[in-house]
């Protein structure tokens, strides 16, 4: 359980403490300046007119979830190159958020890297998404869904997120202070990755507000949502622990 309902800064500690479930996020402010973060958001917004919009979430990148467990990882693999050129191409201008998470991490961690998949080659990570609308509580811990993965090996799971663009009302991040366990799964939303808002009642929670350029790590084995919000863009992936005690990126 948290120690407080507060956000900290990036530290050796406070990375322990997220993985151990201690304090619930860390905030990065300035990760980017205002110009990056808003060329960037102009420049995926440009890629998605070109490109795979629908009407709530217009996605750059792919995710293991959508285009793995539910594509297959064939599918999965095979569309990995492509994204990552889509990426270096948005931020050829600025800079690879992917990339500078990695590089801070290395200051705290002796490996940091993409992760890798045997007879498959390296993951995508960094998608990038504009959301309109609620994000439904959910709990990002893909072990159950992804047993034949490399994913499956980890032994925690923290999620990073920089934001391009935020609306000035709505899309607070908010995070309950309850870890996912597999018996959870008993109130799945039928169909879906999310679950009954059931899990997290009488649950304490924080909710933050992100701020234009910031990036904001946490414990996604958390309960999380995203608050309704218009327009609200940021880019991010998963940081997995791995046994040996390497951190691996991938989305």
């Amino acid at each position: 359980m948290w120690k407080s309902f507060d956000a900290y800064p990036l530290t050796q500690e406070n990375l322990s403490g997220l993985i151990n479930n201690t304090i619930p996020l860390i905030r990065i402010p300035n990760f980017g300046t205002t110009e990056e973060a808003e060329e960037l958001a102009e420049r995926f917004l440009q890629f998605a007119a070109r490109s795979n919009s629908v009407k709530t979430v217009t996605r750059l990148g792919i995710s293991q979830y959508e285009q793995g467990t539910v594509g297959g990882k064939i599918n999965y693999f095979r569309l990995v190159e492509g994204a990552w050129s889509n990426l270096i191409k948005v931020c050829e201008t600025t800079f690879n958020p992917t990339l500078k998470v990695m590089e801070i991490l290395r200051e705290y961690f002796t490996e940091v890297d993409i992760l890798t998949e045997e007879g498959y080659g390296r993951y995508f990570a960094g998608v990038a998404k504009l959301r309109t609308g609620k994000t439904p509580i959910h709990s990002d811990f893909p072990l159950l869904g992804a047993l034949d993965w490399a994913i499956a090996e980890m032994v925690a799971q923290l999620s990073w997120n920089f934001y391009l663009r935020v609306p000035n009302t709505g899309g607070e991040l908010r995070i309950w202070d309850r870890l996912w366990q597999e018996e959870d799964d008993q109130l799945l939303v039928k169909g879906t990755y999310y679950h009954d808002e059931k899990i997290i009642s009488n649950i304490p929670s924080i909710t933050v507000k992100p701020v234009l350029g910031e990036l904001i790590i946490f414990n996604s084995q958390n309960y999380h949502t995203v608050l309704p919000a218009q327009n609200r863009i940021a880019v991010g992936s998963w940081i997995s622990l791995m046994p040996d005690r390497s951190l691996k990126l991938w989305s």
